[in-house]
């Protein structure tokens, strides 16, 4: 799954890794999780669980795995809570470790052998990027991998757009595509881009949002994790399907007036191709007439495919 090609500098001693694993009623899948992060290979890593009001026995069986396996990390926290949502607890555990990065993980994912070293040195050959994604395999509930690539069979996404970094930023505006567990972050970035707005349910959305607006986010092709699918991490029947779509472009929203040029024009458009299906963001009247709505679809499309096609013939060149 792993490029062996980009190894940490050797000069440099590893830094301290920060894994942040909120958990909710994931009993079945917290020690799966956690052994993931061991079989990872990297060799200094705190590992902080805080456990969102679970009223299963996640807690304990993390409480476990930490008494058996706690002396193989450089540090571990184990804290719990009431509930508060993903985004809260998302933002208490940013508020307490101490890593030089920081990857967050959910509690029924796991990782994939040398997957926080390969991030890390992507960050590092990147020198402007506050943060790193890549992909992943998709898992179902017993842990057997549906897809070898989540970005690809699950999102339709095109990888080679992804790498370049000029046409990045586009690829993910039109089409978002990145899944929880890929994540991975320098601390700086908590005073560029600050904590998790916790007004927004779908968070890293916002997050990465702001990360693109100021070219600081790179990107691995290597699969560093395995992404859960089952019912629970899907979008539902179709009221909940609407749910999440205005949430999106209320964020969508929030975040066009940091984005200037081209990348404006592809959040404009998204917004506005979506916008026929609701009457009102943030109080803010949408609704086109059908026409517009299908002008502005057409146009993101046309948009993401020129994108592609840049991408695919920069690729000709330098290969």
């Amino acid at each position: 799954m792993i490029d062996s090609k980009m190894p940490l500098t050797s000069a440099r001693k590893y830094p301290l890794v920060s894994v942040l694993i909120p958990s909710y009623n994931h009993a079945k899948y917290i020690s799966s999780c956690l052994d993931s992060i061991l079989s990872d290979g990297y060799p200094n890593l705190e590992v902080i669980v805080l456990d969102d009001g679970s009223t299963d026995e996640t807690y304990r069986l993390a409480a476990e795995w930490f008494d058996f396996h706690g002396g193989q990390l450089s540090s571990h926290i184990l804290m719990r809570q009431d509930n508060k949502g993903v985004a809260k607890t998302l933002n208490n555990l940013l508020r307490v470790f101490k890593g030089e990065y920081f990857v967050l993980l959910a509690s029924d994912d796991m990782l994939l052998k040398g997957g926080i070293e390969v991030r890390l040195a992507t960050l590092e050959s990147t020198p402007k990027a506050l943060a790193v994604c890549a992909d992943a395999i998709g898992i179902d509930e017993v842990g057997r991998e549906t897809c070898n690539s989540i970005l690809v069979e699950k999102f339709h996404a095109s990888v080679g757009a992804l790498v370049n970094c000029r046409t990045r930023p586009y690829e993910l505006i039109l089409n978002w595509c990145i899944p929880g567990p890929v994540f991975l972050a320098k601390r700086e970035v908590l005073k560029k881009i600050g904590y998790y707005n916790e007004i927004f349910r779908i968070e890293d959305r916002d997050y990465y949002l702001k990360l693109i607006a100021i070219d600081a986010l790179a990107f691995t092709p290597n699969k560093v994790a395995a992404y859960r699918l089952h019912g629970a991490a899907s979008t539902g029947t179709r009221k909940r399907q609407i749910e999440v779509g205005q949430e999106v472009m209320r964020i969508e929203l929030h975040n066009l007036r940091i984005f200037q040029g081209l990348k404006r024009v592809a959040l404009w458009l998204t917004l506005k191709g979506n916008s026929v299906n609701f009457k009102k963001v943030n109080g803010i009247k949408l609704t086109n007439s059908l026409a517009q709505t299908a002008a502005a679809r057409l146009a993101a499309i046309t948009l993401k495919y020129a994108v592609r096609l840049m991408a695919y013939i920069y690729k000709l060149k330098h290969s």
